[in-house]
Order: C-alpha cells, then sequence, then structure tokens
C-alpha cells in the first residue's frame, strides 16, 4: 500500500491568552480544529509535516508495551 502525503494539517500563527506568540496546527483551515500547538516555528512545520505522512503520528508509542521497549 502505498501511502498517501496529504496537506490537511497546517500551521497557523496565533496568539495566546497570556500574549505570547504560538504555533497551532489546524485541520479544515484558520477556523478549523486544533491537533497541536507548539511555541516553536521549526518544530510546529516538522510535526505537520509529519502528521501529514501519518495522521496518527502523536498516538503512537503511548501504550505501556511501546514505552518500556
Amino acid at each position: 500500500m502505498v501511502n498517501k502525503v496529504r496537506n490537511d494539517f497546517r500551521v497557523y500563527e496565533e496568539t495566546n491568552a497570556k500574549g505570547e506568540t504560538v504555533w497551532r496546527i489546524r485541520t479544515g483551515g484558520r477556523r478549523g480544529n486544533v491537533s497541536t500547538s507548539c511555541y516553536n516555528q521549526d518544530e510546529a512545520n516538522e510535526t505537520a509535516r509529519q502528521l501529514n505522512i501519518d495522521p496518527w503520528f502523536l498516538g503512537r508509542g503511548q501504550t505501556r508495551a511501546e514505552r518500556n521497549a
């Protein structure tokens, strides 16, 4: 099976309640659902790239067996 690279996850620069700049990774455009937030633009871009390759990227390695391995 060939994995299709998506462009669903995009990075948007926003301001949080404290007035700090954060980069939010969203699906569905600027007003879409937030997947995660980052305080570093490079980290946000890399996370969005990984999520576009594998939408379950953030959920991998979270079981007890995977953490202990």
